[in-house]
């Protein structure tokens, strides 16, 4: 995910989600495997209810919590990759 200015959304038609407090689980309704999303995770879902540019979304992730830029695009880029990778997300047409 080279383009920082590309916009997704989560896939909710895919993912069924419930909160727990800091913490939330997910299922996956095509084959039932579940995941546990951590804090920062859960976050980025949120922020996924909307489309938002994959660099909007970094900006309110340092915005949110003390980390230096860099390290915060480069972790959340690898963890989009992986979401797109499980169909958790959308890439939106420009």
């Amino acid at each position: 995910m080279n383009n920082l200015h590309i916009k997704i959304i989560r896939n909710d038609e895919l993912f069924l989600f419930t909160n727990l407090g800091d913490e939330a689980i997910m299922m996956n309704t095509s084959n039932g495997v579940f995941m546990e999303l951590n804090r920062i995770a859960v976050d980025i879902w949120m922020f996924l209810q909307e489309p938002i540019s994959v660099e909007n979304l970094i900006k309110k992730l340092t915005d949110k919590y003390e980390v230096d830029e860099s390290v915060c695009k480069n972790e959340t880029v690898v963890y989009l990759q992986k979401m797109l990778k499980e169909k958790m997300l959308h890439k939106l047409a420009d």
